[in-house]
């Protein structure tokens, strides 16, 4: 089939689009637009004085230039110029991977079968941004991935395939996602090799599932009713992304360290199940 496909410039949606290529005709890759941060800038200032070629970052980019694919970078899929190019490239299905942004209907309406979308989570359950922070909030670790068709609404469309696979307890976000990109990445080539025997204006509702979004700080505060092993989960997992806090004397304080057990100027926090040890901010 002749596939387009929408994805960001990291190594997930890489994984995609190289899985992808090997059994399709990939006639374009669409990225939309980011700011470059000050950080990333001056990384690149830093390699390009040292003579330094790389900063080692698996990229979207550079596999669609090797593989001589046409990268496409828009300020919105959904513009009038992104649904100029898409009309013109006449794709038979758009397939999508770490791409976040809402597709409008005059999109999902260009592809001869239509767009579907791989997912890090097993639907309907965790739809939406950051799947994985919220299976550690709630602590129900279901890992895997979703193929679903395309709506106006975030991963609400029929399910077309789901594929579960172990992880390691303490796991942080990078692994899950590697993990993902390379199980889901099968997943999504198993879909298009059967796309024939799915109905072809299937209708069927998710049900219901939670919504997710990204963490808000209310979401970050180590409480006691949480359990011992899903607190070490989580702060292992994601205290590089986020700034996790605990209450304390009637003040929320910042958590620079968490640890199964005592140690030097820590402070204990009763837990539902057990005590765990902080280093908080004075």
């Amino acid at each position: 089939m002749k596939v387009v496909f929408l994805g960001m410039n990291t190594s997930f949606s890489a994984v995609h689009f190289l899985a992808l290529q090997t059994e399709h005709d990939v006639a374009a890759v669409f990225i939309t637009k980011t700011p470059v941060s000050l950080k990333e800038r001056l990384k690149k200032w830093i390699f390009r004085l040292t003579g330094y070629s790389s900063s080692g970052a698996f990229s979207l980019v550079k596999s669609c230039a090797v593989y001589n694919v046409p990268v496409y970078y828009q300020d919105s899929v959904n513009d009038a110029k992104s649904l100029a190019d898409l009309k013109m490239l006449q794709p038979d299905i758009i397939c999508m991977a770490g791409f976040s942004e809402k597709l409008s209907g005059k999109l999902l309406n260009i592809p001869r079968y239509g767009v579907i979308n791989l997912h890090t989570s097993i639907l309907p359950d965790y739809r939406g941004a950051n799947p994985f922070f919220w299976m550690l909030r709630k602590d129900k670790v279901h890992a895997g991935c979703s193929v679903h068709r395309v709506d106006e609404q975030f991963d609400t469309g029929a399910i077309l395939e789901t594929i579960s696979f172990d992880i390691y307890p303490g796991v942080n976000l990078h692994i899950y996602n590697t993990l993902a990109s390379i199980e889901g990445a099968k997943l999504l080539l198993k879909v298009l090799r059967n796309f024939d025997s799915y109905p072809a204006n299937e209708s069927t509702k998710q049900g219901d599932g939670l919504n997710c979004r990204s963490p808000r700080k209310k979401d970050l505060v180590i409480t006691p009713d949480l359990k011992l092993q899903q607190i070490l989960w989580l702060y292992n997992a994601f205290s590089d992304v986020y700034l996790f806090s605990v209450e304390m004397s009637g003040q929320l304080k910042p958590v620079r360290k968490v640890s199964s057990g005592n140690f030097e100027n820590s402070t204990s926090f009763k837990l539902s199940d057990g005590v765990i040890y902080l280093k908080v901010e004075k």
